[in-house]
């Protein structure tokens, strides 16, 4: 990348521990007059700095932060011809960990100056982008309970995830694809666009990000020992292979949503509320411009 390229940095300072506090001192210190530097202190204000670089015609816009940072700087950039980088300092880094990105700042930074582009897929239910996967069952009940709770990292995710289990309620819907018409009992409903979730965890390990293709997978209302089952199956990055479970690809899922007391999905780690009981989920082949 020629050292005239104009980079926009977007950092949220308080994710991963205080470290976007740290990339935004590293980045000063370096004084390189090409790049900018803007604080996100607020949800959602990732998305407004986000359309104020693109208005900027900044060259290379990165998102700097966990998940929910890249969610909002990434939707902004859908469509866009300026690409999208990446330096994860947040817990999770689904996306970031699929593109096989260095969590060191340096070698992130060398790669970003580097500045080779690719196009990926990205994937949508109703008026939301996702960028590694959405999720209804389970996995969006966990990230609710997570996101109430003061315990970060993966040791929350770990709590929410025990407790969640002797709450949780399997989900009656209906879900369809070209190949697929099924209507009952959910325990998940994981749809990936990319390989991880998180920390190296997985629904759908051979998930591609440019194949034009989202990876579901279902897993059916189970009992009993059936938990021991599925834990297993998820820690060994198995579970299509799981006793109640489909896994197939498409590019155009729908679900309607029966169960009232279904109040919320996840996407990328978020939880999203229900706002209609009809979801739309599809893909939009090679639509964000990414450095990696």
């Amino acid at each position: 990348m020629e050292n005239s390229k104009s980079i926009h940095f977007i950092i949220n300072p308080n994710s991963g521990n205080k470290r976007g506090l740290k990339l935004q001192s590293y980045l000063n210190d370096l004084h390189n007059p090409n790049y900018t530097v803007k604080i996100s202190t607020f949800a959602g204000e990732a998305i407004a700095l986000a359309q104020e670089s693109i208005q900027q015609k900044a060259d290379v816009i990165v998102s700097c932060g966990g998940d929910g940072t890249l969610r909002e700087v990434a939707s902004e950039m859908v469509g866009q011809s300026i690409p999208l980088a990446i330096i994860p300092i947040g817990s999770g880094n689904g996306l970031a960990r699929n593109l096989g990105i260095p969590f060191d700042f340096s070698r992130a930074l060398a790669l970003i100056e580097a500045g080779k582009i690719s196009s990926i897929d990205v994937g949508s239910v109703n008026k939301y982008y996702f960028f590694s996967n959405f999720g209804l069952g389970i996995d969006s009940q966990v990230i609710d309970t997570f996101s109430k709770q003061k315990i970060r990292g993966l040791q929350g995710y770990v709590k929410s995830s025990t407790q969640t289990i002797f709450t949780f309620k399997p989900i009656q819907c209906s879900i369809r694809t070209q190949d697929l018409d099924f209507s009952g009992k959910i325990f998940l409903l994981n749809i990936a666009n990319a390989n991880q979730i998180g920390y190296n965890f997985t629904f759908s390990p051979n998930a591609l990000l440019n194949d034009g293709l989202l990876n579901v997978l279902l897993v059916k209302k189970f009992s009993g020992l059936g938990w021991l089952e599925y834990a297993w199956y998820f820690m060994t990055k198995k579970l299509k292979n799981h006793s109640k479970a489909i896994s197939l690809d498409t590019e155009h899922i729908q679900v309607e949503v029966q169960s009232d007391f279904c109040k919320s999905f996840q996407i990328d780690g978020d939880s999203i509320p229900l706002d209609s009981r009809i979801l739309d989920v599809r893909v939009h082949k090679n639509s964000l411009n990414i450095i990696s």
